[in-house]
């Protein structure tokens, strides 16, 4: 077969024609890989025509593109294509790039994780007519880094990204030293903190290579301001300067780190000097990084940790927050910068600002971030109840499901028209209580269903980054629906299933992941551990949990008896390789069921040794669909101390939605 490829290179900038010019060579070589035989290539131009004999057209915008508000913000694509020969069209590079990735979808290529396991190529190369023409659900559709991070993962999870409709990654932190430590250096120091914003700054020509919307920084702000480095939630033992501390939040009459993390610890607000200092921390980033396309500006993280000091706490947080916000917006101004700034809904600031409001809406975009939500229950604007009283650091409350869309409603109606989207947390707090992955996507399709209800434009997903394990199915139900909100769950799941295990197994499988997942006491696992998540948690050892447990465990051999044989018998590959992981996701719930269901500390502490030397073993074959950081995780929930009890003793855990590292 022969096609010429002819990415339209003509007045675009730069950047762009790098995506556009990837699109045209991402095209060749796919169908290089299906039809060995074929001759494919590609031949850049400055114009576009409607029409050339074995000719495939990659143009940025076209007169049958819909409709969009902003074409550099708002992907939508066109394709028009019969026997390799027409145009595939995005309203920008980015577009262009999805745009070719779901013609191959559509002749069927399939993209369920990242990486060569996540591919199927067709039998043949099809010339069967192609026509599509789409806008997504939401702008928003993108990953923020989390978890641990190895490089080669990283590459292949942007890789994947665009071949699934997602457009925006989000790095953390000034440099996202913490999460290249959780792989690399968990057990020993192999790459050294001075390396690691190199291997940074490759990450970030792989974003910009896609043309990617890039989000940076988020939490980090309040230690640059305070001169301490800002890029993990390490305590700081080095000394504390009286003019650092003169900026620190007043707690109990003293200005000092909060529980020795900078990452932690927050400004007293209320005074100009701070307020000036910071914004000019955050101007000084934006003149030095063009390449943002959105600027986190958020506070300090955790809880409890608010000034006290007489200025202070007469205002709420975030009232100053919006004066800040403002500062900055007209320091910006004044630097001709026109960099996007999203402010943040968490923690303190649920609490809606009482006096201040934003001078120039254009700026900012809201982010709402429901860290202790349940992943039970999907978003649904019925659920709303009302925020609690604004706290003190030292009052008990809870912020459920309910309070978090109350507070998001409050600030909707201060900010009317703001664009906004959700920062959630379905593939980290979620996963780790949730572990057959089927509950989590069935919650998080029925979030994404209902997002526009709630006034939100789509998701930024807070996640560990390999998270395909012991399916895709929550990730593809991620990618999918953002890109399209109405496609059905049972589509989706049909879809994957197929892929990962067969057409003959996929609904096999898919009755077992349903039927497992009803038996789960997720739920009161999490309650046990994640304290200040509920008034009155349920306990994982009542006896009807126990009850589930045993069904689950039961279902789980049963299983395992059937199909063992049938994949030690399969050839090496992607298909053995999902079902591997199938089976070894199960075993991890049984374990931890089998854990819970233990009579004796004894057996507690042998089943807790196994399950870890089963995930050491397994580790480097599943590196690729199971994050690092899920051991820690794991390992938390096979312990004998809730969370709380570990964060008093600084062995780890989850409090108040925060990780205690």
């Amino acid at each position: 077969m022969f096609c010429k490829i002819k990415p339209v290179i003509g007045d675009v900038t730069e950047k762009e024609k790098e995506t556009i010019l990837f699109a045209a060579k991402e095209l060749s070589r796919y169908f290089g890989l299906v039809d060995k035989a074929g001759d494919f290539p590609v031949i850049p131009t400055e114009r576009y025509k409607e029409s050339e004999e074995s000719t495939l057209f990659l143009v940025a915008g076209h007169p049958s593109l819909p409709q969009v508000a902003e074409t550099s913000l708002d992907d939508a694509v066109f394709i028009d294509v019969k026997k390799l020969c027409g145009t595939i069209s995005g309203t920008n590079a980015r577009a262009v790039l999805i745009a070719a990735y779901r013609f191959l979808r559509e002749l069927g290529y399939s993209f369920v994780k990242p990486g060569k396991v996540g591919e199927e190529l067709p039998d043949v190369l099809s010339q069967k007519a192609v026509s599509v023409c789409e806008t997504p659900s939401y702008r928003h559709r993108g990953i923020c880094i989390e978890g641990s991070v190895f490089y080669e993962g990283l590459i292949a999870l942007l890789d994947w990204m665009p071949k699934a409709g997602m457009n925006s990654y989000f790095i953390q932190f000034m440099s996202p030293d913490a999460f290249y430590n959780n792989y690399y250096n968990r057990q020993e120091q192999r790459i050294q903190k001075s390396e690691m914003p190199a291997m940074t700054e490759l990450i970030k020509t792989e974003i910009a290579k896609r043309s990617l919307l890039y989000h940076a920084v988020g939490h980090g702000w309040t230690c640059e301001t305070m001169g301490i480095d800002s890029n993990s939630w390490d305590q700081y033992h080095e000394a504390i300067t009286e003019e650092q501390k003169s900026i620190m939040a007043e707690i109990d009459g003293k200005r000092d780190l909060f529980n020795k993390q900078p990452l932690l610890t927050n400004l007293c607000y209320s005074n100009p000097h701070v307020q000036e200092k910071m914004m000019d921390t955050v101007l000084a980033y934006c003149k030095a990084h063009s390449e943002v396309d959105y600027l986190h500006v958020w506070l300090a993280d955790g809880g409890r940790n608010n000034c006290e000091c007489t200025a202070c706490s007469g205002h709420r947080t975030a009232d100053f927050y919006i004066n800040m916000l403002n500062l900055l917006d007209e320091k910006l101004e004044k630097n001709g910068l026109n960099t996007r700034i999203v402010f943040l809904i968490y923690n303190i600031l649920l609490w809606a600002p009482l006096q201040e409001r934003f001078a120039n809406h254009k700026r900012f975009v809201m982010m709402f971030a429901p860290a202790s939500r349940s992943f039970t229950q999907p978003l649904d604007k019925a659920m709303a109840t009302q925020v609690p009283l604004y706290p003190k650091n030292k009052d008990t409350y809870y912020t459920g499901t309910g309070a978090y869309l109350a507070a998001l409603a409050d600030w909707q109606r201060i900010v009317p028209g703001v664009d906004s989207f959700n920062f959630d947390y379905h593939f980290i707090f979620g996963s780790i209580y949730e572990r057959t992955g089927y509950g989590l996507a069935e919650t998080l399709h029925k979030d994404l269903e209902r997002l526009h209800d709630l006034g939100l434009n789509g998701l930024m997903s807070c996640q560990l980054q390999h998270i395909f394990f012991p399916t895709a199915l929550g990730m593809n139900v991620l990618s999918e629906n953002l890109w399209n909100s109405s496609i059905p769950f049972e589509t989706i799941v049909e879809k994957t299933y197929t892929v990962q295990f067969g057409k003959e197994h996929w609904k096999t499988v898919w009755d077992y992941m349903r039927a497992l997942y009803e038996q789960s006491t997720d739920v009161a696992i999490r309650e046990y551990f994640d304290t200040g998540w509920v008034e009155h948690p349920d306990d994982p050892r009542s006896e009807p949990n126990k009850a589930k447990m045993r069904k689950a465990v039961e279902l789980v051999d049963a299983f395992s008896a059937r199909y063992s044989a049938m994949v030690e018998s399969m050839p090496a590959g992607n298909r053995r390789q999902n079902w591997e992981a199938l089976l070894f996701g199960a075993e991890l719930v049984k374990m931890i069921y089998l854990y819970y269901l233990a009579e004796t500390k004894e057996t507690e502490q042998t089943l807790s040794e196994a399950m870890e030397t089963m995930l050491r073993e397994k580790e480097k074959q599943f590196k690729m669909e199971l994050d690092a950081g899920n051991f820690r995780f794991l390992k938390m929930l096979v312990t004998s101390t809730s969370c709380q009890q570990q964060a008093e003793t600084k062995t780890g855990g989850i409090v108040d939605g925060v990780i205690v590292q």
